[in-house]
């Protein structure tokens, strides 16, 4: 679990330095599904 959210918080410090961050965020959102989805397998 700390990986997981040591990988968000990147992601989140990234798009705070990127000027598109709604578009991130969906981004984010659906990294976030696909993570759980891995988790699952593993």
């Amino acid at each position: 679990m700390n990986n997981h959210q040591s990988i968000l918080s990147h992601i989140n410090d990234t798009l705070q330095d990127l000027p598109e961050c709604h578009h991130l965020e969906e981004f984010v959102g659906e990294f976030y599904n696909m993570w759980l989805k891995l988790g699952n397998f593993v």
